[in-house]
């Protein structure tokens, strides 16, 4: 209680105010000052019995880019002198290279590709605008049947003719059929602001589309239409306004909607070309950094249409993105720092008990991307370890949700909760004490931000904190009730396990009909962390400045 109430005063206040504001140092546990680590490292120091950096980054997964290569020659005033040769790459797990050259003279069929490793490659059409300096040609090797694909480190890559410059894109699926291109569109408006080429026909089958774009004549950014992602765009030199761009879209159906390209003005033709991959499972796991268990990746059956009494979300296509930097990035400090994006995706640990002891600290790095204003009524959860399912209301374990604060009113603002089961049912710990005045308390926010549960015998806490929040506004207190461990159910990080609803119909959707699960969180999440101690406020407050205040 007693470092509690100090981190709660005035007097301490100041005093974390000034050590982390103007000395930019941390607090070590007997109070003395010491460096500020990083968030990794204050994490780790605290000897965590888990702690799950989800930062993997996914070489396996259906149309990933993973390799890229931006080699510019030449100028404005003509073509290269002799062919050039990129610097290596390592190309190791790719079933598909996809080659943008952009050329001076617009013959780029005629132009020489090889890598290498000796591999075949195929001239795709090009963009053909006479009035434009410069044209887009893609080239692609592929993985196909008794041909297989051959790479590795050092991979490099070889163009003769005339250009200015190459890219190279890696992605890694499978296909199916003769060909990997599905279709190639070339051809666009000249001299609009905004020019947009629709992609052609969408494969056959669900799975990603891989989009290439490229050859423009005016500077410009360009861009594809939401929900594509768009991998790598370059301008590559200074004084030819050209570029290319790579864009990834993982359909749910076949009947998936056509890309289109968008610039900024002055495009004059773009090159698009289409490439489709089939799913294959990923063998990817979500590392724990201080030993077993690792956690499974998965993502809901989808769609996912839940009973509207449950408050969760429904999902139209599942997201499970590994690798994200931002913007915005994660954590302030490392702006390297990648996370997983969810939003029906989900990571599941095995069952230990270590993973749920009597008393313990959550620690962990979000950012939420739902929509808070207006709210949407619905939970979103981060972390779950509850049980059990079937028959009745789950009862044993813990979670930390966001969700409506009044969940009988729809207009209520989202707030971060801690729920425990007594054995009866699964409890939601309220505000143990009034808001002051101004106090945003427990509001859940779209920005990167820092979360931290203790829980004793006696108490338990909850901590946020974000860029700029005042440090008077860190810690609140719950009020206890007394919780019941969960036994063989496995954790869930940014889901609810199966059959866990929160409210009736109880005990929520049968896994048999498709999916059991619900309150996917939609966002990112980038660290979760388990103590089996009740770590004190001074630690926390170190782990939270590591992530915004250098």
């Amino acid at each position: 209680m007693i470092e509690h109430y100090l981190w709660l005063t005035p007097v301490a206040v100041l005093a974390v105010l000034f050590l982390f504001r103007f000395v930019g140092c941390g607090l070590d546990e007997g109070g003395l000052l010491s460096t500020s680590p990083s968030y990794a490292d204050a994490v780790e120091s605290d000897s965590p019995v888990a702690f799950w950096q989800l930062q993997e980054s996914d070489q396996t997964a259906v149309g990933t880019a993973f390799g890229l290569i931006a080699h510019a020659i030449g100028a404005a005033s003509g073509p290269p002198p002799s062919a050039a040769v990129t610097p290596g790459t390592d190309t190791t797990g790719a079933t598909l290279l996809v080659l943008s050259v952009t050329d001076f003279d617009q013959d780029s069929t005629t132009d020489t590709v090889s890598d290498s490793f000796g591999n075949t490659w195929h001239a795709l059409k090009r963009s053909v605008d006479p009035t434009a300096l410069t044209n887009l040609a893609i080239w692609y090797a592929w993985d196909q049947g008794g041909l297989p694909l051959v790479v590795g480190p050092g991979h490099t890559f070889t163009v003769s003719g005339a250009f200015s410059s190459i890219e190279l894109t890696a992605w890694s699926g499978t296909k199916t059929g003769s060909d990997p291109f599905d279709q190639q569109n070339v051809g666009a408006a000249a001299g609009t602001a905004t020019t947009a080429q629709p992609g052609s026909v969408t494969p056959s089958k669900p799975g990603s589309l891989v989009v290439t774009a490229g050859g423009f004549r005016a500077p410009g950014n360009y861009s594809v239409d939401a929900p594509y992602t768009v991998s790598d765009q370059k301008n590559y030199v200074d004084s030819v306004a050209m570029g290319s761009a790579q864009a990834n879209f993982v359909q749910a159906s076949a009947a998936a909607t056509n890309p289109q390209w968008s610039t900024d003005g002055g495009a004059t033709q773009i090159a698009c070309a289409i490439a489709s991959f089939l799913s294959v499972p990923t063998t990817l796991k979500a590392s724990n950094e201080v030993g077993p268990p690792d956690g499974d990746l998965g993502l809901v059956s989808t769609p996912l249409t839940p009973d509207p009494g449950w408050h969760s979300n429904a999902i139209g296509t599942a997201v499970l993105q590994v690798g994200v930097v931002g913007p915005p990035p994660i954590n302030a400090i490392e702006t390297s720092d990648t996370s997983y994006r969810l939003n029906g995706g989900f990571v599941r640990v095995p069952y230990t008990a270590a993973l749920n002891p009597a008393q313990f600290t959550l620690d962990m790095l979000v950012i939420p991307e739902w929509t808070l204003s207006p709210p949407d009524g619905k939970f979103y959860c981060v972390l779950e370890s509850s049980g059990p399912a079937a028959p009745g209301v789950k009862n044993q374990g813990f979670a930390l949700y966001a969700g409506p604060d009044d969940p009988t009113d729809p207009s209520s603002p989202s707030t971060w909760q801690f729920w425990v089961g007594d054995g009866s049912g699964f409890k939601r710990l309220g505000l143990k004490n009034p808001l002051a005045a101004g106090d945003p308390g427990l509001a859940v926010v779209g920005t990167p931000t820092y979360l931290a549960v203790t829980y004793s015998g006696s108490q338990a806490f909850l901590y946020i904190y974000y860029a700029n929040r005042d440090l008077d506004q860190l810690s609140y207190e719950l009020n206890y009730i007394s919780y019941v461990a969960p036994v063989n159910q496995d954790l869930f990080i940014g889901i609810s396990g199966p059959q866990r609803a929160l409210f009736p119909p109880f005990p929520g959707p049968d896994p048999s009909s498709g999916s059991g699960f619900l309150y996917p969180f939609a966002g990112r999440i980038a660290e979760v962390a388990i103590y089996n101690t009740v770590l004190a406020s001074s630690r926390l407050a170190s782990h939270g400045m590591a992530a915004f205040t250098s």
